[in-house]
């Protein structure tokens, strides 16, 4: 990749690798050495209405030179995995998987092995159709935008404040902050004092105090 004479940006094709159906999410791991992919729809459908997705582990030296050949596997990730985030210790990604309504969690020294078969280690139920996630107090909490994206009856808007070491015990039933219609996005401020929410249909940020949520 380089810079043109006319300040435009000019680089040489790589190519590509091939991965499930509606890649959305990415994130390196901690030392950069993977590249982790959600996928809304495994490569295996046979029809648009599957909703098993993916979440795909690249090697990021071979994706820099031949991204055909960085994949290296994929697991199962509940159904359409959309956002992923991965903890600060580079232990755990965390992964909205908004079909199926859950905040999942994989082990990364088992997802990145040679076996990732055991890698997932939470599934938490969360509201409807989670998307937006972020990590807060120092990798102790999750919080999910449970987006109702979809109007389900019945359904809910809203966070879901997930405290990691329960989760990883198995709890359910963590407690939810009301929105506006649409939760999608997460910023949190430098000083991880103050989380913001970007709410979709609502033309609006929500501002959270984090101690307030904790």
């Amino acid at each position: 990749m380089y810079w043109g004479l006319n300040g435009s940006m000019n680089g040489v094709y790589k190519g590509y690798t091939t991965l499930g159906y509606a890649a959305v999410g990415t994130a390196f791991s901690r030392d950069q050495s993977k590249l982790y992919v959600t996928s809304e729809i495994t490569a295996k459908a046979t029809s648009v209405n599957e909703t098993q997705g993916t979440v795909s582990v690249l090697d990021a030296a071979t994706l820099y030179t031949n991204p055909s050949k960085a994949v290296l596997h994929s697991v199962g990730a509940g159904c359409s995995p959309v956002r992923l985030e991965v903890s600060p210790d580079g232990k755990l990604v965390w992964v909205t998987s908004r079909q199926s309504n859950r905040l999942l969690a994989f082990d990364t020294a088992k997802l990145d092995s040679a076996h990732p078969e055991g890698s997932l280690v939470a599934s938490v139920q969360v509201g409807t159709s989670p998307v937006g996630l972020t990590i807060i107090n120092e990798g102790r909490h999750v919080i999910t935008a449970d987006s109702n994206r979809f109007n389900a009856p019945n359904s809910t808007t809203g966070l879901t404040i997930v405290d990691v070491e329960e989760a990883l015990k198995g709890k359910q039933g963590f407690r939810k902050i009301p929105t506006g219609m649409f939760p999608r996005e997460f910023a949190v401020s430098p000083d991880g004092k103050t989380v913001l929410v970007a709410q979709y249909r609502s033309n609006a940020i929500q501002a959270l105090d984090v101690t307030s949520l904790l």
